[in-house]
């Protein structure tokens, strides 16, 4: 438990250095790496608490459209995008990038990250199929 409470604590207190980063590369260069430092910032955005922290759901949504529309066929992207959604309980827009994700091409120039975001995208699936199912 006490583990828990000092990763949370942790990650609070990066969450300042992460958005800068990002906020960097945004600036130098927008596109980089099909969006992915947008969908990165919007995961900053989405899942720290406003109250203590940059939480700011509004630019994590506006982060998501840019990410997207950058990274459409990237599918880090939807990955990280997928996990955001899952954070907010937003189970249907969570099933609707997993989707997405799961039905862009294979790119075999990066076999490893493709078949580790598609396993990591298959696991979010399941979970985000059983919350749906709840709902039902």
């Amino acid at each position: 438990r006490q583990m828990c409470i000092r990763d949370s604590l942790y990650s609070l207190f990066t969450a300042d250095d992460i958005l800068n980063e990002m906020n960097i590369v945004i600036r130098l260069k927008p596109a980089f790496f099909h969006g992915l430092p947008y969908a990165i910032r919007a995961s900053v955005y989405g899942m720290a608490p406003a109250f203590i922290s940059v939480g700011d759901v509004t630019k994590a949504r506006e982060d998501i459209r840019t990410a997207l529309a950058l990274g459409k066929d990237y599918r880090s992207v939807y990955l990280t995008v997928a996990d955001i959604y899952i954070h907010w309980g937003e189970w249907e827009n969570a099933d609707r990038i997993i989707r997405a994700g799961l039905a862009l091409p294979f790119d075999d120039r990066m076999v490893l990250e493709e078949n580790d975001c598609l396993r990591k995208l298959n696991d979010r699936q399941e979970r985000v199929r059983k919350e749906l199912a709840k709902k039902n």
